[in-house]
């Protein structure tokens, strides 16, 4: 097993590694994100700090999208995140919002080993800004978004490895499931 996770570790890192996954096996945890409240808050009002693509596709499957009176802050990563919409954000939480969060991881490997942002360093400054803690966090290590690749599989936890980028989010999403990482 060492020796495989060796193997798998240097193709990771060359970008070498390769295998085709069929569209309806990826998860995401930003679209399930939006498919969660839609599913189960379908009146909820949200304001949805995320990219113009998962915006869109929070619309087109009917969710109510604000900049102000949210019932939700849906934080997912948000290219446009700065010092104003940090405040917007804080400001309606502190409201009675309650705080949705597609992933918790802070980074994740990017091109040429350089460290990628990613929307739990959003968190990290939402969170003392607001005085408010996450409601939900949707993806990893949380149970959610596993449990829906599962579902989409049609697998059971102790037959599937779950491969990813960041130990700390996908292994213990993965160890609190009982699958192998």
């Amino acid at each position: 097993t060492m020796k495989l996770r060796g193997v798998f570790q240097a193709f990771l890192i060359a970008g070498a590694l390769q295998f085709k996954v069929e569209p309806q096996h990826l998860v995401l945890a930003a679209e399930h994100t939006t498919d969660y409240m839609r599913r189960d808050h379908p009146h909820g009002r949200m304001l949805l700090a995320a990219t113009p693509v998962l915006q869109r596709h929070a619309l087109s499957i009917g969710c109510e999208l604000v900049k102000a009176q949210a019932d939700f802050v849906v934080l997912a990563l948000d290219p446009h995140f700065n010092r104003a919409r940090l405040g917007v954000m804080a400001n309606q939480l502190r409201g009675g919002a309650r705080l949705l969060v597609t992933n918790s991881d802070d980074n994740h490997p990017g091109p040429g080993g350089a460290v990628m942002p990613e929307t739990g360093a959003l968190m990290a400054a939402l969170v003392p800004a607001s005085g408010v803690a996450p409601w939900r966090i949707i993806g990893k290590p949380g149970p959610l978004l596993l449990e829906e690749g599962l579902r989409r599989l049609g697998a059971q936890a102790a037959s599937t490895i779950v491969i990813g980028d960041n130990p700390s989010t996908d292994a213990l999403g993965a160890l609190q499931l009982g699958m192998r990482c």
